[in-house]
């Protein structure tokens, strides 16, 4: 059975949504920061979706990479996975497996980064929490058209 390691599933209070461009968006996270402090290997994650419409398609990358000195996200990916689209319900979590994962190491910020590279005409609405009880706290959403 896995172990569940970092996490944030509750205080979902903001979202972001991945219109019909290509678009790149990310969330950092510190090990140890929620849950325990030691080095793991991270093999997958989940993120809350929600889709505009019952015929989205396409794919969505997943990762986890490095973050810079101002945390931004930087590099190439540490290890990844992709969900097809039309596996995704109105609302729910959707888990991604990351290959053979990564090893990630305590008290490291790192960051779980998504990516729709396939340009549709819909949306995508993922869940974030940026709340001051943000169990992630300090971390950031981040956003950009390119990696």
């Amino acid at each position: 059975m896995a172990s569940l390691y970092e996490y944030q599933n509750s205080n979902l209070t903001n979202n972001l949504a991945m219109y019909s461009t290509v678009s790149w968006h990310a969330q950092t996270f510190t090990v140890g920061s929620v849950g325990s402090n030691t080095p793991h290997i991270a093999t997958r994650v989940k993120l809350y979706i929600r889709r505009g419409s019952p015929s989205i398609a396409g794919t969505l990358t997943v990762s986890i990479r490095r973050v810079d000195g101002s945390n931004v996200p930087t590099g190439s990916d540490l290890c990844s996975g992709t969900y097809p689209l039309d596996g995704i319900v109105y609302q729910d979590w959707h888990e991604i497996t990351l290959g053979n994962g990564a090893l990630l190491l305590p008290s490291t910020r790192y960051a779980i980064v998504w990516r729709r590279l396939d340009v549709a005409d819909d949306w995508l609405n993922f869940a974030f929490s940026g709340t001051p009880a943000d169990p992630y706290n300090p971390g950031v959403m981040f956003t950009s058209g390119d990696s």
